[in-house]
């Protein structure tokens, strides 16, 4: 048996008993919070993959029209570059489908015709609605729902060359 050479000494042992009986106690009382954090966390989890698949959509295509020579003001050409692109965001997947400028396809409100009078037809009768009808076509004939398009002019690959 240890002998103490003081009361304070004693003192200070029993406090030693005393802090280390109740840090146990404190470490083995369950807290209130902890049984409902992993149903907690499961939920959220849940409730994010659950909006991922709702609004980041699984597929976006994207028509890359590019237009030939035309006046500075205007986009009545034909669409000699049809792209379309293809973005999986869940996967890790970017496709690239080129279409022949040349291609013979039904252009709705126009009749059998090359590809790449679509742009040009729709141009002449209303500016502004050739990439709408180009989509029309791509969509009709080839069952591609398109998502958006970019419409580049020959004069554009020009400057980004010279850039």
């Amino acid at each position: 048996m240890k002998s103490y050479n003081s009361q304070k000494e004693i003192k200070v042992q029993q406090r030693r008993v005393y802090d280390s009986q109740s840090r146990r106690k404190q470490h083995n009382t369950p807290k209130h919070w902890c049984g409902c954090f992993p149903i907690f966390t499961t939920i959220l989890l849940s409730l994010l993959c659950v909006s991922l698949f709702l609004f980041i959509p699984s597929r976006t295509n994207i028509l890359i029209i590019g237009i030939d020579y035309t006046e500075p003001e205007s986009s009545l050409g034909r669409s000699d570059t049809i792209i379309i692109t293809t973005f999986k965001p869940l996967e890790p997947y970017i496709g690239m489908h080129s279409i022949p400028r040349d291609l013979w396809v039904f252009i709705p409100n126009i009749g059998e015709n090359r590809i790449n009078t679509a742009h040009f037809f729709a141009e002449a009768s209303q500016k502004g609605s050739g990439p709408q009808r180009l989509e029309e076509t791509v969509e009709s004939n080839f069952g591609i729902d398109i998502n958006y398009y970019i419409r580049v002019k020959f004069d554009g690959f020009r400057e980004l060359v010279n850039a």
